[in-house]
């Protein structure tokens, strides 16, 4: 199957407290996006595919949070090891990781 072209939003929110928590820019977002550009580059998706810094989803207090923007699924919290699975199944296969689902923090 083709995978979904799509963005992915990786909360990079460096606000000190957001809901009484570190933002996700304090709780490893950086290694996310860096971890998320290389699985996609080793899928070779890259045409297909991007992931960049977003902003604040509201979600800090669950840890990183991903927006898959084709059809704003968030996931968090999210770490480095979850990256192949939400890539393979979700934009490769175009299933949603129900695990790892979150629910939107207030921001709709």
């Amino acid at each position: 199957m083709e995978p979904i072209s799509t963005t992915l939003h990786i909360c990079h929110s460096v606000k000190p407290k957001v809901k009484g928590a570190p933002g996700c820019g304090h709780l490893g977002a950086a290694e996310l996006l860096e971890t998320c550009q290389r699985e996609i580059n080793l899928r070779g998706w890259q045409d297909q595919v991007k992931a960049q810094p977003g902003a604040c989803m509201r979600n800090c207090e669950h840890g990183v949070t991903v927006r898959v923007l084709h059809d704003l699924t968030l996931y968090g919290p999210v770490q480095p090891s979850d990256l192949p699975e939400i890539l393979d199944s979700h934009i490769g296969n175009h299933q949603p990781v129900k695990r790892l689902q979150s629910t939107p923090g207030g921001f709709w």
